[in-house]
């Protein structure tokens, strides 16, 4: 009966300063399903950061830029907050706040009356008499001090609130989420510099503790965060909240200018996040499940955007390729994933790196002139080559050397392999063009760039079903000096032809198409097949 009374007394002064409906209290209390819409968006007009991570699970940014949005009050739906919001901490508010309304709150009663379910507030489970929708009278246990302690936060007694936590420390658990929970709580309201003094504290008195290591770590700004966090890593690299700490100063909401090195360490993070996390291994640095689920689809999603997004740039960072207009006409162009500076590159046995130089027009992103993204040489000798590829970013950092390989081939050869693979890959001859003279046509067929790849080529159904050479011996024979094949006086009518291409290199094929001998004049594409 005393603790009925005392109940009341605190719904009745909560409700007055939250100034949330009268009939249900959407922070503390079940919630009627009538009434949830309501109050959810009360608490979007005034809740503080603390009640919105807490109640709808959002992230600490997403949170204060809730806090933070001009005329906040006034704002009557959800919607109302998309233009404050960047698109995907909106949708993310959205999707949260539509479950909240829609989820069932736990308040279930045992035979004896006695309060039984999961705390709305810790979303830790109890089965004790006076662990739901209330402070626990006389905790015992470390979870018991934990809810007093974010039930006190988010009723606003912060005094009680801080002591509630200093108990659940004094008991000495390994959990990371009652710190994450009371770190917030001492930021938002003594600062961060007294956060820092109060954990660097805890830090000299368990010197050796990687816990407390990791959380005055995660107290510093990002650059010094990342570093200590990456010591602590080299001591055990295993701990998962220090990985699960880089892999969020790594995300794309904290690294907006990522370069490919960031995401190369975005990506080691997570996959080694994935690892470890085998039958739910992150879930024991955790008093409260439930975050602990959330912290784990948070990497999941993250692993497959970076699957998705940052693959391509992780593979090739820096790739060399070779154009060649003849055997000593060679071009290598430097394709970057990047912005970047200034580019080097050092080839084969070369004692050092050179710059590729820069070019005459300005990049807006760094501000400076680009940097060449292609070198001509001449003295590229024929075989194969290395060349090695570094780089400044735009964070000025030097990245690479990379290794690309590339040959340089005769005139013969590269003729050979492009053209060969061209005609192989597509329909050949491709264009054919007729002229009327009298009752007979003249039939030109094209696409031959380069004789000096074939030894031998005949052709077969056109006059005759003999197989008739029509280039040999390095000459054309239908028609000395030219490129393309030229044949006078074919009959009007449909013809199937097989041309067979023997290649200097022994290699050989045929290909049959079908063409129509037409009576007008004009060019005409034909499709045909490699038959062998």
């Amino acid at each position: 009966m005393k603790y009925t009374s005392l109940l009341i007394i605190l719904s009745v002064t909560l409700l007055y300063q939250t100034s949330f409906s009268q009939d249900c209290d959407c922070l503390i209390f079940p919630v009627k399903p009538a009434c949830k819409e309501t109050c959810g968006i009360k608490l979007l007009q005034t809740g503080t950061k603390q009640q919105l991570t807490s109640t709808l699970k959002l992230d600490e940014k997403t949170a204060e830029k809730i806090v933070s949005t001009p005329d906040r009050k006034n704002k009557k739906s959800v919607k109302a907050f998309q233009e404050d919001l960047p698109y995907a901490p909106y949708i993310d508010l959205e999707r949260k706040f539509n479950n909240w309304i829609s989820s069932t709150v736990v308040d279930q009663h045992n035979v004896n009356g006695d309060n039984v379910g999961r705390d709305k507030i810790t979303n830790i489970n109890y089965t004790s008499k006076d662990s739901l929708g209330g402070i626990i009278e006389q905790p015992k246990s470390p979870a018991d001090f934990y809810h007093n302690a974010r039930f006190y936060a988010i009723s606003g007694d912060i005094k009680q609130s801080k002591k509630s936590y200093q108990k659940y420390l004094e008991t000495d658990q390994n959990f990371v989420d009652t710190h994450f929970f009371y770190q917030e709580l001492l930021k938002n309201i003594d600062g961060i510099e007294e956060a820092k003094n109060i954990y660097q504290g805890y830090l000299q008195q368990h010197p050796s503790s990687t816990l407390y290591q990791f959380l005055y770590a995660r107290l510093l700004e990002r650059e010094e965060r990342v570093q200590k966090c990456i010591v602590l890593l080299k001591t055990d690299s295993n701990y998962m909240p220090v990985i699960y700490q880089l892999a969020v100063d790594y995300s794309r909401e904290n690294v907006s200018d990522a370069t490919t090195s960031d995401k190369a360490q975005r990506r080691k993070y997570l996959e080694r996040f994935n690892v470890l996390n085998k039958n739910n291994a992150y879930f024991k640095y955790f008093l409260d499940k439930q975050e602990a689920i959330t912290a784990v689809e948070y990497m999941d999603t993250r692993l497959n955007e970076s699957k998705n997004n940052d693959e391509y740039f992780l593979a090739n960072p820096a790739k060399v390729f070779l154009y060649t207009q003849g055997e000593f006409d060679n071009t290598l162009s430097f394709i970057m994933t990047e912005q970047c500076y200034e580019i080097f590159y050092k080839r084969d046995n070369d004692t050092g790196f050179k710059s590729t130089g820069f070019m005459d027009f300005v990049n807006p992103v760094t501000k400076t002139k680009f940097a060449n993204i292609s070198v001509a040489f001449q003295d590229l000798t024929v075989g194969k080559h290395s060349i090695a590829v570094k780089y400044i970013n735009q964070h000025h950092e030097m990245v690479g050397p990379y290794i690309s390989n590339f040959e340089v081939l005769s005139k013969t050869s590269y003729a050979l392999k492009t053209f060969k693979n061209d005609i192989l890959t597509t329909t050949w001859p491709k264009l054919a063009t007729t002229v009327e003279m009298k009752d007979v046509l003249t039939i030109t067929l094209v696409n031959i760039s380069d004789f000096g790849i074939f030894d031998r080529i005949t052709i077969q159904g056109l006059k005759d079903d003999k197989e008739t050479p029509i280039f040999e011996n390095g000459t054309n024979l239908t028609y000395k000096g030219q490129q393309f094949f030229n044949f006078d006086k074919i009959k009007k009518g449909q013809y199937t032809v097989i041309f067979r291409l023997n290649y200097i290199d022994k290699t050989s094929v045929a290909i049959k198409f079908t063409i129509d001998v037409l009576k007008d004049e004009g060019m005409h594409n034909f499709t045909g097949q490699i038959v062998n």
